[in-house]
């Protein structure tokens, strides 16, 4: 029997470009612990994903001079920095690192508009309806992934789109954004 081929979406939450820990957060690889960036592309190609989704567009980055969305900031880190990131992760030993960086190219969507948390559920939730995904994995920290799996789900109930339930997933990545007050900027609105 043929085992039918699932339509992957992994969605990488977004982290403020300008903090101190941005690269932390994002990037780095240790001893196979991953960042939100590393976590989601890892899950991308061992899913085998259709799409990897990048938020966001809520900062813009100072890079040389110019204001540049935090998506197209995380995008352009990551081919940039390729091969030192990626070249010795186990995960990705033997495997042929231009391949990952051409699928890489090809699956990534960069959300330039979400400014927060929710703004990135709403868009992850619209964009996996109009691409009739299977399956929506979603990636963020350990303290953070709790929230984004709430606000994909209210999401998802507001705009009727119950059978959606059913599709997500939630991977933790392993480096968590270390800050001991944590405090939520943006107030969920909530359930009517």
């Amino acid at each position: 029997m043929r085992k039918i081929k699932e339509k992957v979406l992994v969605k990488c939450f977004g982290f403020n470009g300008n903090d101190e820990k941005y690269k932390e957060v994002m990037f780095r690889v240790l001893g196979g612990l991953y960042g939100r960036f590393s976590k989601s592309l890892l899950e991308a190609i061992k899913r085998k994903a259709k799409f990897l989704l990048i938020g966001s567009g809520g900062s813009e980055v100072n890079l040389d001079g110019v204001k540049i969305k935090e998506a197209d900031y995380t995008f352009k880190y990551a081919l940039d920095n390729f091969n030192n990131m990626f070249g010795g992760i186990p995960a990705f030993s033997g495997r042929n690192l231009k391949k990952i960086r051409k699928k890489l190219e090809k699956i990534a969507i960069l959300d330039r508009k979400s400014r927060n948390t929710r703004e990135e559920a709403r868009y992850t939730v619209q964009l996996a309806k109009k691409m009739k995904v299977d399956k929506i994995i979603l990636v963020s920290d350990p303290v953070h992934l709790p929230r984004c799996l709430w606000e994909v789900m209210k999401t998802m109930y507001e705009e009727q789109w119950l059978d959606g339930f059913s599709l997500l997933e939630a991977q933790p990545s392993h480096i968590p954004y270390k800050k001991f007050n944590i405090e939520i900027n943006e107030r969920p609105k909530e359930f009517k």
